[in-house]
């Protein structure tokens, strides 16, 4: 049952992306609207990575010495100094590998 349940999503979802990207339905979007969907993508990551970050383990950590949240803090550090993606990416990953052999 679970895999039918699962078939049929995987369906489900791939019609709809299927008709708006294949072309076939016209949809004219307002500039207020392009506006409004470009901040889906940093909400749902933000609604990814925020327990991770917050709850590593499955518990709740409110200490600095958390190497997710110090580098999750770093990281939205250097993305607003840098405004590059790719370094902020890889210096965030290198502390991260420090302060988990560290901490």
């Amino acid at each position: 049952m679970i895999w039918l349940i699962l078939i049929l999503m995987a369906l489900v979802t791939f019609s709809f992306r299927y008709a708006l990207f294949s072309g076939y339905l016209r949809l004219d979007i307002s500039p207020g609207q392009k506006r409004f969907l470009a901040f889906s993508a940093p909400c749902v990551l933000t609604a990814m990575a925020a327990p991770i970050v917050i709850m590593p383990g499955g518990e709740l950590s409110s200490t600095i010495l958390n190497p997710y949240l110090l580098c999750g803090l770093l990281a939205i550090g250097l993305i607003l100094v840098t405004r590059h993606m790719l370094l902020t990416v890889i210096i965030s990953l290198a502390v991260f590998a420090l302060a988990t052999q560290v901490l």
